[in-house]
């Protein structure tokens, strides 16, 4: 039997969108569990991909989701470890990449007047990950995040 996966359901960008700004909306306000899941869900995104990360990490004053900040799905900050970290998240389904959108995300953070230490760029895609796609994605500085990810995180 296979554990059943809500992004098959979710099929739609803007759903995972929505979903993706709760859990992080939870983080930003409410309490209790709803808060730590949202909280989690923030410390997986940093340690994604990251060897220097071997715990969880600790994370605080979650600023509310923005979506289309700059075009970006899914924009907000929250402070990681004491630092301050922009988060950009390019959310994809079935589609791939475009138009160098992810090296203009990058500069949209990068010349806006928010204040940050760091940024971490995720590509977030629910489908079938292409080995070119995650290599493009990889080079332009962004951790690829699919499907099996987010279903291990739910477990």
């Amino acid at each position: 039997m296979t554990t059943p996966n809500i992004f098959n359901f979710a099929t739609q960008e803007l759903s995972q969108d929505a979903f993706i700004c709760w859990l992080v909306a939870c983080a930003a306000r409410a309490e209790g569990v709803l808060q730590q899941c949202g909280r989690d869900f923030i410390s997986t995104l940093m340690m994604h991909g990251r060897e220097q990360y071997g715990r969880p990490c600790v994370v605080n004053d979650v600023f509310e989701p923005e979506t289309q900040y700059g075009c970006i799905d899914v924009y907000f900050q929250a402070r990681v470890d004491g630092s301050l970290v922009s988060f950009v998240i390019e959310d994809k389904t079935e589609t791939t990449m475009h138009s160098g959108q992810l090296n203009r995300y990058q500069n949209v953070v990068r010349r806006d007047d928010r204040q940050e230490d760091e940024f971490r760029l995720v590509y977030y895609k629910t489908g079938y990950i292409y080995e070119d796609e995650r290599a493009n994605a990889e080079k332009a500085g962004f951790s690829v995040f699919g499907a099996e990810d987010m279903q291990r995180f739910l477990l």
